[in-house]
């Protein structure tokens, strides 16, 4: 299979799965919404700050043009929602 060094460097995304850690990456001081549904209308849970690491639950689901994730916090499960795929990096090596 394809090999990676873990140098924890984000990549770009396409190949987040459930399971993998990613990061909010080109947001700069906007942050990322995580929403209570996969679009855009939908109420927000979270305003996720860049570089803030999630774990991702669920997904992919298409709406709006976009292709959406369902992340949480780490430490506190209560803290996320869902993020636009192209704000998320995943996180290697971990």
């Amino acid at each position: 299979g394809p090999r990676f060094t873990p140098t924890g460097v984000p990549t770009p995304s396409g190949g987040i799965k459930v399971g993998d850690l990613v990061q909010v990456v080109g947001t700069g001081v906007n942050g990322l919404n995580l929403r209570a549904g996969p679009a855009r209308g939908q109420s927000v849970n979270l305003l996720a700050l860049e570089s803030e690491v999630f774990r991702v639950e669920e997904g992919p689901r298409d709406a709006d043009g976009f292709r959406w994730w369902r992340v949480v916090d780490l430490r506190d499960p209560a803290r996320g929602g869902w993020a636009v795929e192209n704000y998320l990096a995943v996180v290697q090596g971990n």
